[in-house]
């Protein structure tokens, strides 16, 4: 919207040199930063594209990765777009053809760029509803949720997210004998402009804005049902304190695999089952739901804190409100907008463990093998479980460590 905005103003004539540089001019300063973070998002987004996509062979994640992978290249494409859009000189228009209309069309108003930046929310969108149904129902998403699902959310992305948008190179911008010019109502412009505020930025924000509140609500209920079976411990652990008893998990005894206490049927066990030490803890499988979707809620956050200021902004100028092109503000509002595509692989450094791991395997192979308790890393990843003895009777069998 900012970029179509901007175009509003926007007019060139291939005849004048002067004036398409001028048309095209930045503030040096606001250049030097948008290529900059251009320069940072394209690097450190291709870089997560290279990891995410290394761990799709080995991890069981894949429906997550998928959508984390898609959006590291529509940020990577994004941020090489934004290098182009200010690095290059404004280019001669011709007359006519169809290099002329692309230019008009699409480059120009920034049409390509802002598309993408549609593109992106939507992703961010298709992963909050995807990790709430792994919160929320985790059985139905470990049976049901295929990578086929993550697919269509991608095409979803692609084609609808930037519908909208379709408007400028179709009805809105054209190019008159080598000048790139602008056609349509006003007030049909604006109630295009309302339409985009509604569709790019309100709705999506207000749908991950409720999943995620529900996410951290499901999150803490499991975290304090936990706490509460913690403080509760079940009667074969107090039978065991009394009389002296060591747990089989001291006397270190091993039992056959196939005895695994997750193929045994629920309530096998009898009310003893859910109260071992190992089984009252969080699962790994939690942990990393958990750390998923932590990850995901911060990359959210940076999204409202980057782009509000931006959409907020113009909407108000959509509405006949003042907006000055040329001040500081303006500047202000791009700045942090662009600034969200370069963010994203630093919240992965930091938060995400599927990363970390991932970027050790393929960059740091010695110092991995070092660590071979890095191996044992959840659910992710396709090494054999560590078998864990259990306490409540050596008939219970090993617990998966996955």
């Amino acid at each position: 919207m900012t970029g179509t905005t901007e175009s509003m103003i926007l007019e060139m004539n291939s005849g004048n040199e002067t004036a398409i540089e001028e048309s095209f001019r930045q503030p040096t300063f606001a250049a030097v930063i948008f290529i900059t973070i251009g320069v940072v998002g394209t690097i450190g987004n291709a870089l997560v594209c290279i990891v995410i996509a290394s761990t799709l062979a080995w991890s069981k994640s894949g429906t997550t990765n998928l959508l984390i992978l898609n959006q590291a290249f529509i940020d990577s494409m994004t941020s090489f777009i934004l290098i182009l859009s200010y690095a290059l000189p404004g280019p001669a228009i011709p007359k006519a053809g169809g290099w002329s209309e692309f230019v008009c069309r699409m480059w120009v108003p920034h049409t390509l760029l802002w598309m993408l930046f549609v593109v992106s929310t939507y992703n961010l969108c298709m992963m909050s509803l995807e990790r709430y149904f792994a919160v929320a129902y985790p059985v139905i998403y470990s049976t049901r949720f295929k990578k086929q699902t993550s697919l269509l959310m991608i095409l979803f992305c692609w084609t609808i997210a930037p519908l909208l948008h379709y408007y400028y190179p179709i009805a809105y911008d054209y190019n008159a004998g080598g000048v790139c010019k602008k056609r349509g109502d006003p007030r049909v412009v604006a109630t295009i402009g309302v339409l985009i505020f509604c569709w790019e930025f309100f709705i999506p924000f207000i749908i991950m804005a409720v999943v995620y509140t529900r996410i951290v609500f499901l999150l803490r209920r499991q975290h304090r049902r936990v706490q509460a079976s913690n403080a509760n411990p079940g009667p074969s652990e107090l039978r065991s304190g009394q009389h002296g008893i060591q747990a089989p998990s001291q006397l270190n005894i091993q039992v056959p695999r196939e005895q695994n206490v997750s193929s045994r049927p629920e309530g096998a066990s009898g009310h003893h089952q859910g109260n071992s030490p190992q089984q009252r803890r969080r699962a790994p499988s939690e942990t990393v739901r958990r750390n998923v979707t932590v990850t995901l809620l911060a990359v959210f956050i940076m999204y409202v804190v980057c782009w509000m200021p931006n959409h907020l902004t113009f909407l108000q100028f959509g509405l006949g409100g003042p907006l000055n092109l040329s001040g500081a503000w303006y500047y202000i509002t791009l700045i942090l907008a662009y600034l969200n595509m370069s963010i994203n692989p630093f919240i992965y450094a930091l938060k995400y463990k599927l990363f970390r791991e991932g970027f050790k395997r393929l960059f740091c192979n010695r110092c991995y093998s070092t660590q071979p308790e890095r191996r044992n890393f959840t659910e992710h990843s396709s090494v054999p479980p560590r078998p864990i003895p259990t306490v409540s009777g050596s008939n219970r069998g090993l617990i998966n460590a996955e």
